[in-house]
């Protein structure tokens, strides 16, 4: 069952639309599988980071997708470039 877990400063949250960038993701990995059916997307919003220089008013966005063993590393970076560009 993948997990896609998305980090983002509050900062970015409150700048773009979270909901579509959270679906975005869902459907840009269920596209690569085939199915939505077993994915799991989700939106973790961090309160308080500090970003290199910026410190405290830095802003990011973090990707996780966690996948069971098994797929050879061409299918991770497939799945991986899918959900970037989306």
């Amino acid at each position: 069952m993948p997990h896609i877990v998305i980090e983002a400063s509050k900062n970015v949250a409150s700048e773009i639309d979270t909901a579509a960038m959270v679906e975005a993701a869902h459907h840009a990995l269920a596209k690569e599988l085939g199915e939505a059916t077993r994915i799991k997307t989700r939106l973790i919003i961090a309160e308080e980071v500090v970003v290199g220089d910026d410190g405290l008013s830095g802003a990011m966005v973090h990707v996780t997708l966690l996948l069971l063993e098994g797929r050879d590393l061409d299918t991770k970076q497939q799945y991986s470039q899918a959900i970037y560009e989306a």
